[in-house]
């Protein structure tokens, strides 16, 4: 069992700086700073590293989701106990114990997932058992100590949720628009650029992004094209570490 450390409270700059980075990197399924930020602020708000949020948390199709070690991690952490009494790739059955929410013994099997129009997804062909046992934990965890969740949706969850549920924010596109359409668009990539740079680094950054048939826009968002997007996340993070690195030794004088 691991034990997380509590840490010193970090400023709204701090966040989005590290909010920024992962977005960038495009790991964890987190591609909008925004939405790295906002769980970073809920790990901060209980006491974690902001970047924990990466750890136990993924964007899958718009939301917040719990990994299934996370899961369990704090149902232990917190005085559960698991007993499994079954675990095969047919089926997976399995007690959990808590303090406060008392015992519930539960059974999967891949006749249910089939029922649910599970079975047939490639991580339930690659690993049914795994895929058993996390579905018999999330059941349990949400029946004796339901406060581990909190109503969040595990990894798994999300992703076997049909996207048709979740409403598109974009507009309908009007038939007449698209018939207009000669040839593809070019794909841009978004990289957010830090507020905090001063004059210089701003305009060396808006004349990279020129230089790589991209452009800046007023809120200092460098959208550029897909294939030279690497390479432009490269610079600005450089950019980024020299200003900081500037900043510290101002600091120090």
């Amino acid at each position: 069992m691991t034990t997380e450390i509590s840490t010193i409270t970090h400023s709204l700059k701090d966040l989005e700086t590290m909010a920024n980075v992962v977005a960038r990197s495009g790991l964890f399924g987190m591609k909008d700073p925004t939405q790295a930020m906002a769980l970073m602020l809920l790990c901060q708000a209980d006491g974690l590293h902001p970047m924990v949020a990466c750890r136990q948390y993924h964007v899958i199709q718009g939301r917040a989701s719990m990994t299934s070690q996370t899961m369990m991690s704090r149902f232990l952490a917190s005085g559960g106990r698991q007993e499994i009494h079954e675990l095969t790739e047919e089926a997976a059955e399995i007690s959990l114990h808590h303090p406060h929410g008392g015992t519930a013994r539960v059974r999967w099997t891949i006749q249910q997932a089939q029922k649910a129009g599970l079975a047939g997804k490639d991580n339930w062909k690659s690993h049914p058992r795994s895929m058993l046992l996390r579905r018999a934990q999330a059941e349990a965890v949400r029946a004796v100590a339901p406060g581990i969740l909190e109503g969040i949706p595990l990894e798994d969850e999300a992703i076997e949720i049909d996207s048709a549920s979740f409403p598109s924010s974009k507009p309908d596109l009007r038939i007449e628009a698209l018939q207009s359409i000669e040839a593809p668009q070019e794909k841009r990539i978004e990289v957010a650029l830090d507020k905090a740079w001063d004059k210089e680094r701003k305009a060396r950054a808006m004349r990279q992004a020129k230089a790589l048939g991209g452009t800046v826009t007023k809120e200092g968002i460098a959208l550029i094209p897909e294939e030279k997007a690497g390479e432009y996340a490269e610079y600005v993070d450089e950019l980024t570490l020299e200003f900081y690195a500037a900043q510290r030794e101002n600091d120090n004088e």
